[in-house]
C-alpha cells in the first residue's frame, strides 16, 4: 500500500516524496498519508521534516504534519521534540497537541527528566502536560 511505497521512497529520496505528497494531499486519505510520512521522516531527519511541514501552504495539512512529526521525532529524541514543540507559537493551532504527543514519549521514557522540564514551561503548558501525564501513569 501507500505506506510501504512512501516508506521506501522516504529512504531513497525524501525531498521528491515530500514534493509529491504536497500535490497529492488534499484531504481524507491524502492527509493521513502525509501525517504518516511526516512521522516517519521526523524519526529519521527531524530538521528536514520540520522544514517541509512548515513550508506547507495548506493549514490543515501543515498542522496535521506538525502533530505527527513531533511524535515521530519523539520516538527517537523525546526531549528535543518536546522542546521544539514548546517553542511553536503559543497561538499555533497544533501546538498543544504536538507538545502533548512529544512529551508523552519523554514522560514514559524518563519521568524524572520530563517532570523537571515542566518547570521551564509556562503555567498553562505545565497544567496541560501535568493533566495529560496523569493519563499516562500505569
Amino acid at each position: 500500500g501507500w505506506n510501504n511505497t512512501l516508506d521506501i521512497w522516504l529512504k531513497q529520496d525524501p525531498t521528491t516524496a515530500a514534493q509529491y505528497l504536497v500535490q497529492f494531499s488534499n484531504g481524507g486519505t491524502g492527509e493521513q498519508v502525509a501525517a504518516q510520512f511526516a512521522e516517519n521522516w521526523a524519526e529519521r531527519d527531524p530538521a528536514a521534516a520540520v522544514n517541509w511541514a512548515l513550508s506547507l501552504n495548506n493549514p490543515d495539512l501543515q498542522e496535521n504534519a506538525i502533530i505527527h512529526l513531533a511524535s515521530g521525532w519523539a520516538r527517537h529524541d523525546a526531549a528535543s521534540a518536546t522542546d521544539w514543540a514548546s517553542h511553536l507559537a503559543v497561538d499555533y493551532p497544533a501546538r498543544q497537541e504536538a507538545l502533548r504527543g512529544a512529551y508523552s514519549y519523554w514522560f514514559l521514557a524518563d519521568k524524572t527528566a520530563a517532570k523537571n522540564y515542566l518547570n521551564t514551561l509556562s503555567a498553562a503548558d505545565r497544567k496541560s502536560l501535568a493533566a495529560a501525564s496523569l493519563a499516562w501513569q500505569p
